[in-house]
């Protein structure tokens, strides 16, 4: 009696500790995610910063309606290299995004997985104690 006990408190806590490791493996993953992704909002912005600051120096630069053609031009091929730019780093956002799709699908399967093989019945007849994770260390 006190053996089944004690394996069954066994499970319980190997069982929590898997737990507490998905959760703090979800965890980094969410940290990591958005820290990538608030850098990249923060690399667009600086991308329209610096736009912004080119279009205001080349308004500054008008003296004659020739320069306002000029702005005109100069503007247009800013906007399309402004928009190249951010289409770039949009490129890279949704890289970050799949990354953590990826890796979460990942964690989930793995953790399904545990799950599955945790609770399969032993096969009759024969006694085991250990958990499915311990098996696969032991093997």
């Amino acid at each position: 009696m006190k053996t089944d006990m004690t394996d069954v408190l066994k499970t319980v806590q190997e069982a929590n500790d898997r737990t507490i490791a998905a959760a703090t493996d979800l965890n980094k993953l969410a940290t990591r995610t958005q820290s990538l992704l608030v850098n990249k909002q923060i690399a667009a912005f600086e991308l329209w910063l610096e736009a912004g600051a080119k279009q205001i120096k080349a308004m500054s630069e008008i003296r004659t309606a020739a320069d306002g053609t000029d702005l005109l031009k100069n503007q247009a091929t800013a906007a399309k290299e402004l928009g190249e730019k951010l289409a770039g780093n949009l490129n890279e956002v949704v890289e970050i995004q799949t990354q953590a799709r990826d890796e979460l699908v990942k964690l989930v399967q793995g953790n399904i997985e545990q799950a599955q093989a945790d609770v399969t019945p032993a096969t009759p007849g024969k006694k085991t104690t250990k958990t499915s994770a311990t098996a696969k260390k032991v093997a």
